[in-house]
């Protein structure tokens, strides 16, 4: 029965999900099991799974992977408890960015390619933050 159901469940967060405007609840499920897995699952010596691996929705041959991972656990990453817990991840670089920063810039040159047109500034504000939380920030890395 479990096992079916983890089939299910799996086949079920690898359908794609269109991005529009629209709040996405159809993720809820997928962060709700992986949290419940992230707490009940061992592995054969007690010790809890580190992750999840499943289908990617977007490539047929492409699989997605969620970490159990925090601060404590990333090499490289400051730690508050006093006994260091084993690492499961090294921080290879890190960028700290400032969101309003990127889309106020994006949103000015969306302005500038409009030929600095007055009276389209919400416009291009929507535009620039729908392109930087969109899948275009991932390409700053």
């Amino acid at each position: 029965m479990s096992l079916r159901f983890l089939r299910r469940f799996c086949a079920d967060i690898s359908v794609p999900i269109v991005p529009d405007e629209r709040i996405h609840v159809e993720y809820t499920p997928t962060q709700v099991v992986a949290e419940f897995i992230k707490e009940r699952f061992r592995d054969r010596d007690g010790n809890r799974v580190d992750g999840v691996l499943y289908p990617s929705s977007r490539r047929s041959e492409g699989r997605n992977i969620v970490l159990f991972v925090n601060r404590d656990n990333i090499e490289g990453v400051d730690s508050d408890h006093y006994v260091e817990p084993p690492k499961v991840l090294r921080l290879s670089a890190a960028k700290e960015l400032y969101i309003p920063d990127l889309v106020r810039a994006r949103a000015y040159q969306l302005y500038e390619q409009r030929g600095r047109h007055e009276g389209l500034a919400l416009d291009d504000w929507l535009r620039a933050e729908e392109e930087i939380l969109g899948e275009s920030i991932l390409s700053e890395f």
